[in-house]
């Protein structure tokens, strides 16, 4: 398979149909919790990855402070994962926060991202370690009620949910 010739990433808003695409399937992954109807529209950094045309994944950057930006969603669409281009998504949304001259984070308990930000040699803290604006925006992000309703949702069919991992990637220390 050539995914060069076939594949295309955009910076663009999303469709309301893509967002039912990708909200349908983060309810069914595990390692993502998820974002309302109104967020997904609300977003401004999307990179949208398509593969012969059809809708392949999906990068999204939230700032979450002057200094810091969240590479918060990265998800490749069932059909299309094993094929690199979750890591090319992974490099584009990093990229554009470097472009902005900010600090990466970003949380996953999924081992593939791990993975990832291990190979970008991302910096490993525990929760309580996070600097304090990232702090306050992880306790505004999960006191959503979507959210909320999503986490307990999943916790009740995951008893083994690993927990989250946070990264910072800081490119000039």
């Amino acid at each position: 398979m050539n995914l060069e010739k076939n594949f295309k990433i955009e910076h663009r808003k999303l469709s309301r149909q893509e967002i039912i695409i990708f909200m349908s399937e983060i309810e069914n992954t595990v390692n993502i919790t998820g974002y309302s109807t109104e967020e997904w529209e609300n977003f401004g950094k999307v990179h949208v990855a398509t593969f012969n045309n059809e809708l392949a994944g999906v990068c999204v950057n939230v700032d979450v402070s002057k200094d810091f930006t969240e590479l918060a969603v990265l998800l490749v669409l069932e059909k299309f994962r094993g094929k690199g281009i979750g890591k090319i998504l992974f490099s584009t949304g990093l990229d554009e926060i470097t472009l902005e001259n900010k600090i990466c984070y970003t949380t996953t308990r999924n081992p593939i991202v791990k993975k990832l930000m291990t190979e970008y040699n991302f910096k490993f803290l525990p929760l309580q370690k996070l600097p304090l604006p990232i702090l306050f925006f992880n306790i505004k992000f999960i006191m959503n009620l979507y959210r909320l309703q999503q986490y307990l949702k999943k916790k009740m069919y995951q008893n083994n949910l690993k927990p989250f991992e946070y990264g910072l990637l800081d490119l000039e220390n």
